[in-house]
């Protein structure tokens, strides 16, 4: 039964971390600096660095100790990765737009590079929801089989 939950908060904070992260993918749609401010306070709004940092990676962790199989154990160390590589672009991203928005003449390559990091966001989110689900697949069938 708690394993069975474990399995779903995972699945559920890695759902809502892929949502989040594809649509500030397309939106907002522009890459001015007026769009990185929509989407910083969109984000700021959203508590995803928290949930990453005290719900995910716990999580995680809690995961891989009660692994049963070393592949099953290397694929959530996959997911927990991910999930603080999505920390670690959240407070680099965070920086840089307040950068941005404290010097408006700033260099376009920062905004570029913003652009870039959306869209590394948004594939670290779905390595981290396919992963876990090929690791819940993996248990399954240590358990049936």
């Amino acid at each position: 039964m708690i394993r069975r939950a474990l399995w779903l908060a995972a699945g559920a904070v890695a759902l809502l971390q892929a949502a989040a992260y594809l649509a500030a993918l397309v939106w907002p749609a522009a890459g001015d600096l007026r769009a990185l401010a929509i989407r910083a306070m969109v984000l700021q709004a959203l508590p995803l660095l928290a949930l990453q940092l005290f719900v995910a990676l716990p999580l995680a962790g809690v995961l891989i100790w009660r692994a049963r199989r070393g592949l099953e154990r290397a694929i959530l160390a996959l997911v927990a990765l991910a999930w603080a590589a999505l920390a670690v672009l959240s407070l680099f991203e965070t920086d840089v737009i307040t950068q941005l928005l404290a010097d408006p003449a700033a260099p376009r390559r920062m905004v570029r590079l913003m652009g870039l990091a959306r869209w590394a966001d948004a594939g670290l989110a779905l390595v981290a929801l396919i992963a876990l689900r090929l690791a819940w697949r993996a248990e399954q069938t240590v358990r049936t089989g």
